[in-house]
């Protein structure tokens, strides 16, 4: 391994290597972008990293505008990964920027087609549903009982049951598709943070 403190230069040689002012460098350093080691910078380093989180839409280096720029070569370039744009880096932040934005696009598209619905109103259509349903079963008992009090024949008392768990059922759906159909008809957003 080679001495890394052999390899290390100062700020303003550095500005000078990349055609940029000492100011511009140092604004970099403060920024995050260029790590010192000791007070110095270690070229080969810096020109990886700012060629890593540089965006490509500022011109040869992506280090911006003419701020700062002096006479001499911009920072080497990185070699781009086969697979795609490195973890972390401009073009994979900008990438998942447009996916957000495409799928917010296809939501919003939706909504305006009527074809999602707001899950807070789903859940809280559901759970009247499934209490009146309970409900019904619950007076089934009181409603069926006189009934089948009279009766002795094991065909016949299965018989008045399943016509009144039918009867319930039947109910229970009818409810059931018109709160769907009152759902789509307001076709509002889902609960999905922005």
């Amino acid at each position: 391994m080679t001495d890394a403190g052999s390899r290390l230069i100062t700020q303003a040689a550095y500005a000078l290597r990349v055609g940029r002012s000492k100011q511009y460098v140092n604004k970099l350093v403060k920024a995050g972008r260029l790590p010192l080691h000791d007070g110095l910078i270690d070229p080969e380093e810096a020109d990886d990293l700012l060629n890593l989180t540089a965006d490509p839409a500022r011109g040869p280096g992506g280090l911006g505008g003419d701020e700062g720029v002096a006479a001499g070569p911009r920072p080497r370039a990185v070699a781009p990964a086969a697979s795609g744009p490195m973890p972390g880096s401009y073009a994979e932040a900008r990438a998942q920027h447009e996916r957000t934005r495409a799928e917010r696009a296809r939501l919003d598209l939706a909504e305006r087609l009527g074809r999602v619905v707001d899950r807070g109103a789903v859940e809280t259509a559901l759970q009247d549903a499934a209490q009146r349903l309970v409900q019904a079963l619950a007076l089934r008992v009181s409603e069926v009982a006189p009934q089948l009090a009279t009766l002795t024949d094991p065909n016949d008392i299965a018989a008045r049951l399943d016509a009144a768990d039918r009867s319930i059922m039947e109910r229970f759906a009818n409810e059931l598709d018109r709160s769907i159909r009152d759902l789509a008809g307001g076709g509002t957003r889902t609960n999905e943070p922005d």
